[in-house]
């Protein structure tokens, strides 16, 4: 291992341990910075010069223009706004082709004689970049210290034999990282399959043939029918001859009670289900607002001013599951007015874009003091009696049924609403109780199992992210290419079947003596260095006999001429118009 003499990098300062016959040398020594050939572009600039050349940034492409600086295989690394400590994002990128870079982005040529670009823009994306750069808020990555980067050089061939495996063995994390990514689409869609079963009958239809005497649910719906007009009798209040509505409605409001409106659905007409599918034998189409009040009043006796109640943000309200993800307590009196308030078992269910599209829904369990509140933009559904919230739930939740709702959704951009009429007047197949109570627990289940998959993925998706890190780790302690080294050294011994796994790593020139000779032809880590030695002196000969390109504006804002371009062999473009960046 060799010491770099340089107070700022020293082998006390990088403690990572090399194998025999590479050595350490600063990023400067491997590459060409071409920082200076960069020019930004503003958004607005680049809109009136839209082309098909990409335009690169510190993390990739963010645009398009009608001209190119450079047209080569480069590897640009973020300079600021770079995921620099973030070990599942890259901080390097390799271009390649016509591209135009922003100040954003170092651009770096690799030296053919000493490195390739796709092993430094490896090695980069492993490196930690603590004590390189600076900032807090948005990080920074400046020249001079992005000059002072350790990197760990092997022998050329070795490099390459590096570059091929590391890229094999991505190749093959980046499949199973796509193989994940289609799981949760069809944890989704199994979802939404049980929840058909689930209320179409197939998924508890074993389970009534062990149960044949079930109570229909006909008799369950007028039970529930008959119920609520009692209430509304009993409710209503008693009219006296002689005494006018508005008195009764003025003594009502003095005893802090509202004058019951007869529901509608008690007077109308039978649902009409000739285009609903049919149901098994004891269940019955029915209108929601039938088996549930909708967005009904909260008493507000039942709890004095004074007391905790549960508060549920919209955030709190999940996509996937019925259980909130949070709740918060609240002062009654606090938050009576400006908020929805529901109550123990009652079902939410989201009615604003893009909410309800996504999904958001509950089931209010465990409040405090039976009591609940929060946003306006909650449809409030309170099952009856023999009526399970979580079947009303799980029917509410499905695809086809939130479609439904979009279609009828009202209002302008960015604040369509779901009519309350579209919720009372929705078709939901009912079944008896003990139905309910099967279809609730089996379709539970199977989400249940659902989830577990989806950790199981979430937990994958981290191990295939830490695979990436750790492939790269081992490639530049030399752990990839152990075996390599090792057969370099008995190279003689080798047949040629042994041999021809490793020498496609030479130029083709030097194939065929390496197969059939008794060396493999590697240059020692001295002949590297030869040749790091001469690049610096040449690239110190280069700057002394070219000026760096000059931007000289015409106006601000407008455009300038590119002065004092190095010539074609430098691998730099024509003089050009280009823009200024005015910021």
């Amino acid at each position: 291992m060799e010491n770099i003499n340089n107070e700022r990098f020293t082998i006390d300062n990088w403690r990572l341990k090399i194998p025999a016959g590479w050595m350490w040398r600063r990023l400067e020594d491997c590459v060409d910075i071409l920082d200076y050939l960069r020019i930004p572009v503003n958004s607005e600039e680049r809109e009136k010069r839209k082309g098909n050349i990409p335009y690169y940034g510190a993390t990739g492409q963010i645009g398009w223009i009608d001209d190119y600086l450079f047209d080569e295989e480069l590897v640009l690394l973020g300079e600021d706004g770079a995921p620099f400590f973030d070990k599942f994002k890259k901080a390097a990128y390799i271009i390649s082709g016509k591209s135009w870079v922003n100040n954003h982005a170092h651009v770096l040529r690799a030296l053919s004689s000493i490195t390739s670009n796709h092993f430094i823009c490896h090695y980069l994306n492993q490196f930690d970049f603590h004590g390189y750069v600076t900032g807090t808020t948005r990080l920074k990555l400046n020249q001079s210290a992005m000059k002072k980067i350790p990197i760990p050089l092997p022998p050329l061939p070795e490099q390459r034999l590096i570059v091929y495996r590391v890229e094999k063995l991505l190749e093959q994390v980046r499949s199973a990282k796509e193989n994940l990514d289609k799981v949760p689409q069809i944890i989704k869609r199994f979802r939404q399959a049980a929840l058909k079963k689930a209320f179409s009958g197939e998924l508890t239809a074993e389970w009534r043939e062990k149960h044949p005497d079930l109570e229909p649910a006909t008799k369950l719906l007028k039970r529930i029918q008959d119920e609520r007009k009692k209430q509304y009798e009993v409710d209503r209040p008693e009219q006296s001859e002689g005494t006018h509505e508005n008195t009764r409605k003025t003594r009502k409001k003095a005893e802090g009670k509202k004058t019951p409106t007869k529901p509608k659905y008690l007077e109308s007409e039978p649902l009409d289900n000739s285009d609903l599918p049919e149901l098994p034998e004891g269940w019955v189409w029915s209108r929601l607002e039938e088996m549930a009040q909708i967005n009904p009043r909260h008493p507000a006796n039942i709890v004095p001013e004074d007391a905790e109640i549960s508060f549920v943000p919209m955030s709190a309200i999940d996509e996937k599951s019925w259980k909130f993800k949070e709740m918060q307590t609240r002062i009654l009196g606090e938050v009576r007015k400006g908020y929805t308030h529901f109550a123990e078992g009652d079902v939410l269910f989201a009615k604003i874009t893009p909410c309800m599209e996504n999904g958001k829904a509950a089931v209010a369990r465990n409040l405090v003091n039976g009591i609940g509140c929060g946003t306006t933009e909650l449809h409030v559904i309170r099952p009856e009696g023999r009526i399970l919230p979580e079947f009303i739930y799980h029917y509410i939740h499905q695809q086809f049924f939130r479609e439904k709702a979009e279609a009828r959704m009202t209002g302008t951009a960015g604040q369509l609403r779901v009519p309350v009429n579209f919720v009372k007047t929705a078709s939901i197949p009912l079944s008896p109780l003990p139905e309910q109570k099967e279809i609730v627990r089996r379709v539970e289940t199977l989400f249940k199992f659902a989830d577990e998959v989806e950790r199981k993925i979430e937990r994958a998706r981290e191990q295939v992210e830490n695979i990436t890190q750790s492939v790269l780790s081992k490639a530049f302690r030399g752990e990839l290419t152990e075996d390599f080294r090792e057969t370099v050294k008995n190279w003689k011994k080798l047949d040629l079947e042994e041999r021809r796994k490793y020498i496609f790593i030479l130029p083709e020139g030097e194939q065929r003596e390496a197969l059939y000779g008794d060396k493999f032809p590697l240059e020692p880590a001295g002949v590297l260095l030869k040749r790091i030695q001469e690049k610096s002196g040449k690239q110190e000969k280069k700057e002394r006999e070219y000026r760096k390109p000059e931007l000289v504006p015409l106006k601000k804002g407008g455009q300038g001429v590119v002065k004092g371009l190095f010539p074609d062999k430098s691998g730099c473009p024509e003089p050009k118009q280009l823009t200024l960046w005015d910021e």
